[in-house]
C-alpha cells in the first residue's frame, strides 16, 4: 500500500500531466555529484595554493555547504542537485568574525579569489561564497529603546533568547519565509536601522524590536474568484498598510495543497481553483484580534474563506515540483499599484512564451503563477512558471527562460516603460482575469471600489 508522501506525489504528478498536457512525467531524486566543474590550469592551481594556505575550517569543500551557499538564484540550485552537477561553487569561506572574514578575503584575493557579494556573478568560478553561520553574536543596544544588533548568521533562536532577557518582542510568523533574522531584515519586514560590512560582505545589522506584549497574527483566507482576491488584497493594503501582506494566484496555490506540505484542503471548490490572501497584523494583542476581526469582515463579504493554518516557504513545493519532473523559473521586480499589471503581463508573456517555445519532442502547455508581497509600503512581484524538464539540456533550458523574462523585466523597468504587445493568449487565465479588473479597455489602471465594510471598520471600533 501506498504511504502518504507516495499518494501526495502521484497526486501532483496526475495534476501537473494533465496541466502540461503530457502523457507523462519522470520523477527524480537528488543526485550525488558526478559532474566536475570544467576548470583551466590557473584556476585548478589557485586553488591548490588557497587550500593551502588555509585550514580545514576555513576553506569548506563540503557539498551541502556549496549548494546551499551558491549565487545562484534557489531553482537553479535544486536543479542542480536533482542532475548531479557541481554546486556552482568551488569552495566557501568559513570566518568566526569579522576581523578572521577579512583575513579569509585577503587570502583569497592575494591567490586570484573575490568574495560573494549580492551582485556576483552567478557564473564566475572564481567568486567563493561565505558562510556566516559562525557570525551569531546579539547585543542589545538599548533594552528601553529596542535597538538590538546582531550579526547575519544570528538565527531567530538566538535572537529571541536575546530579546526576552531584555522584555522585547520577537515575531512568531514569517519564520519559514525567512531562514534568518538578518533576511526579514534584507525585506523590509524587520526595520535596518543601520549595517555593517566587512570585506564587501555585511556582517551585522542593527534593528528595533517592540516592547514585550506585541503580537504578531497571521491569516489567510481563500478566494474562489481571483478578480475579488487582488480587489481585496489592494483594498486592504491602500487602506490599512499591513505590515506584511501576500496574494498567492490559483497555481501555486493548488500546487501547494497537492504537495501536502501546507495543511490547505485540496480545493475550496471543485469546480475551480484558489487564490489565497494572507495578511499579517501587529500591535498590542488586543488590538491586533479586533483588527483581524475587523478585517475578516470586508474579506468574507467578497467570499474569502478563512483558513487559519501558516504558510511555510514556497521552497518545499520547488523542490517536490523537481522531484516530479519539473523545471521551476522564477524571477522578481519591485513594482507599483501603477505599473503592476503591465510589468506582470510583460514578465508572465515572457516566461510563457520561452517555456512553451522550447524546442522538445512534445508540445507542451507551461503554468505561470505569481505571488504579490506587500511589505511596509513596498509591492514586490515574483512570477514563476513551470514546464517539464529537459532530460538532455536542462540546464540550458533553465537558462534560456530565465533569460527570457530577465529580458522583459529589463524592457519593463520604470513607470514610463510601454508594455511589450504580447497577446493575452500569453498569460494564465487567472492572471488574465486579474488584468482585466485591474486595467479598462484603454490600458489605463480602472478606479478602485474597496468593499464598502472596509470603511466602516472605525464604526465598529466605536
Amino acid at each position: 500500500m501506498l504511504d502518504q508522501d507516495d499518494r501526495q506525489a502521484d497526486r501532483l504528478g496526475k495534476w501537473l500531466k494533465e496541466r502540461f498536457h503530457v502523457g507523462g512525467l519522470v520523477a527524480t531524486q537528488d543526485a550525488p555529484v558526478w559532474q566536475n566543474d570544467t576548470l583551466d590550469d590557473t584556476l585548478t592551481a589557485q586553488l591548490a595554493r588557497l587550500d593551502t594556505d588555509l585550514t580545514a575550517r576555513e576553506l569548506s569543500f563540503s557539498p551541502a555547504l556549496r549548494y546551499a551557499l551558491s549565487p545562484a538564484p534557489e531553482a537553479l540550485r535544486i536543479l542542480r542537485q536533482h542532475e548531479g552537477a557541481a554546486p556552482g561553487a568551488l569552495a566557501v569561506l568559513c570566518p568566526e568574525n569579522e576581523a578572521h572574514l577579512t583575513k579569509l578575503a585577503g587570502a583569497a584575493r592575494a591567490h586570484g579569489f573575490r568574495v560573494a557579494t549580492k551582485t556576483s556573478d552567478q557564473t564566475d568560478l572564481a567568486i567563493l561564497p561565505v558562510d556566516v553561520s559562525q557570525l551569531n553574536r546579539v547585543t542589545i543596544l538599548s533594552g528601553r529603546e529596542g535597538r538590538v544588533r546582531f550579526q547575519t548568521g544570528t538565527t531567530w533562536d538566538d535572537l529571541s533568547e536575546a530579546a526576552a532577557a531584555c522584555r522585547l518582542a520577537m515575531p512568531n510568523v514569517l519564520r519559514d519565509l525567512y531562514q534568518k533574522p538578518a533576511d526579514a531584515v534584507r525585506s523590509g519586514f524587520l526595520p535596518c536601522d543601520r549595517q555593517e560590512s566587512a570585506a564587501g560582505i555585511v556582517t551585522a545589522y542593527e534593528t528595533t524590536l517592540p516592547p514585550e506584549g506585541t503580537r504578531w497574527l497571521e491569516r489567510l483566507w481563500l478566494f474562489t474568484d481571483p478578480i475579488a482576491a487582488i480587489q481585496s488584497f489592494e483594498a486592504f493594503c491602500r487602506h490599512r498598510d499591513p505590515v506584511f501582506a501576500q496574494l498567492i494566484t490559483a497555481p501555486l496555490l493548488d500546487l501547494a495543497a497537492l504537495s501536502g506540505l501546507y495543511g490547505l484542503p485540496l480545493r475550496l471548490n471543485k469546480s475551480s481553483s484558489v487564490c489565497g490572501l494572507r495578511i499579517v497584523f501587529q500591535g498590542p494583542s488586543f488590538d491586533v484580534s479586533c483588527a483581524s476581526f475587523a478585517a475578516s469582515w470586508p474579506l468574507e463579504s467578497a467570499w474569502g474563506k478563512q483558513w487559519n493554518k501558516p504558510l511555510p516557504s514556497f521552497t518545499k513545493v520547488t523542490e517536490a515540483l523537481y522531484a516530479a519532473g519539473v523545471t521551476v523559473i522564477s524571477l522578481q521586480t519591485d513594482t507599483s499599484w501603477d505599473t503592476l499589471p503591465r510589468t506582470n503581463q510583460s514578465l508572465s508573456g515572457a516566461l510563457t512564451e520561452a517555456a512553451a517555445d522550447w524546442p522538445s519532442t512534445m508540445k507542451i502547455n507551461p503554468i505561470t503563477g505569481e505571488v504579490i508581497t506587500y511589505i511596509q509600503g513596498s509591492l514586490l512581484l515574483h512570477s514563476t512558471v513551470l514546464a517539464p524538464r529537459d532530460y538532455l539540456t536542462p540546464f540550458d533550458q533553465w537558462h534560456t527562460i530565465h533569460k527570457a523574462g530577465q529580458c522583459s523585466l529589463d524592457r519593463s523597468i520604470g513607470p514610463s516603460a510601454s508594455a511589450p504587445q504580447g497577446s493575452v493568449s500569453e498569460e494564465s487565465p487567472e492572471w488574465q482575469a486579474i488584468r482585466n479588473a485591474l486595467l479598462d479597455e484603454n490600458g489605463g489602471l480602472r478606479p478602485l471600489q474597496p468593499a464598502p465594510a472596509l470603511s466602516g471598520d472605525e464604526r465598529r471600533h466605536g
